[in-house]
Order: structure tokens, then sequence, then C-alpha cells
């Protein structure tokens, strides 16, 4: 049984009954003896989809952002101490930030929703977002600022986008489940890691034939330059 913090009341719960929804302390019996207390709150983040940060810290100028993953927001805080300036309002599960060369926008992947928001530091404020693909779990830009390019964890692939025109122009390949990405120096190969990198049995289970761990995919043609497993 239990007592309802909103009435008062004593009730008897079975195993087929409903969780308590009223916000407050809950006790629960466990036996003769032994009590139970439970916390309801009247929000709380939503667990039912899991986007872990990749890439989730960015320096931008005196600045360092950071991706908050459970909020739909960009935290800003002083590089020096850390001290708070501020937060930027973003789309939901932001998992990976990246700035473009000029330090005029900041990139955020946002898992939950599919899109790549846009963000301008001199404004303090999103100003677009880009569809790239299922749940998009990081992004890195290119060293001439001209383009980004975004992995999708569920489709295993990268989104190629062109920041000029603020579209998804082209996919590369990529290992199951890509979520951490590199560039070399002159932007010409990308290379890419799935969350099974290192460990084949690790999710997804199954035999694929694309279970490699790392791929170096030439960024003009889409050629795998290589690939380790």
């Amino acid at each position: 049984f239990f007592n309802d913090p909103a009435t008062t009341e004593i009730y008897t719960l079975s195993l087929h009954d409903a969780l308590p929804i009223s916000p407050g302390t809950w006790t629960f019996a466990l036996g003769d003896a032994a009590t139970l207390e439970v916390e309801v709150v009247a929000e709380a983040p939503f667990h039912n989809l899991f986007h872990p940060p990749s890439r989730s810290l960015v320096a931008v100028g005196d600045e360092v952002w950071a991706a908050q993953g459970y909020a739909p927001a960009v935290a800003r805080l002083a590089a020096d101490d850390l001290a708070p300036r501020g937060e930027i309002r973003v789309g939901s599960w932001p998992v990976a930030l990246a700035a473009t060369p000029d330090g005029a926008t900041v990139l955020v992947a946002q898992a939950g929703d599919d899109h790549l928001g846009v963000s301008d530091v001199a404004l303090g404020r999103m100003v677009d977002a880009i569809p790239v693909g299922d749940e998009p779990s990081g992004v890195v830009v290119s060293p001439d600022g001209a383009w980004a390019f975004v992995a999708s964890s569920p489709s295993g692939e990268v989104a190629v986008v062109d920041l000029a025109a603020r579209a998804r122009v082209g996919t590369l390949p990529a290992p199951p489940d890509a979520r951490a990405m590199a560039l070399s120096a002159d932007g010409s190969t990308l290379y890419v890691a799935g969350h099974r990198t290192g460990a084949p049995g690790r999710y997804p289970y199954g035999d694929d034939a694309r279970a490699t761990d790392l791929l170096a995919v030439d960024t003009a043609t889409g050629e795998v330059r290589a690939a380790f497993a």
C-alpha cells in the first residue's frame, strides 16, 4: 500500500495497478517493517531515447559552448573561469557541436529532431535548422567552411551539407551506428568510427557486411580509401 501526498489517504496497490502520478513524496510499505520513499516530480527529461553527447564542447572566441543533451539548449561559458554567460535555445537532444573556421557560426547536431541547428554567434541565437537524417550523432566542418559532415547513427551514413545553401546535398558511407568523425588537415579525407569500434560483438548484434570499425572516406568522391575492422 502507499499514501498519496496530495490527499494523505492510504491506498492498496497491486502489481497491475498504475504507478503514482501526483507530484510529491510517496511512501511504500515493504512488508511489515520496511518502507520505501519515492519522489514523483511534475516534469522530468524524456528517457525513451538514448542520445549520449559525442563532441559536446567547442571553443567560440573567449567562450566555451556546451551542448546540454537532455535540455534543448547550448550553454555559453567564459573560457577562463567557466562563468555562465547565458544559453542558446536549440532543437531537442543536442549532442555535438562544431564551429565554422571564421567563428561566426556554430552547428548543432540535434539527435531528437533529426536536424542540424545553425546558430549565429553574433546574434546569440539559432537562425536555421537543416534536415539531415535520422538521429544525427556528430558533426565536423571542412577547413574552408563550405561543408558540414553529419553522422547518422541509425542509417550508417554521413550526410553532406552545403553550408552556403543550408541544405543536405548527398551522403558518404560510414560504419554501422556512426558516432565519431575527424577530417584530414586538407579536408580531403573523412575518418568515421562506429559505436562498435574495437568490439564487433557490441550492439547492433548479428552479421553485418559493413561491420568495420573505422572508414577513411574521400570527401569528394565518396570512395572508401581504407577500412579497419
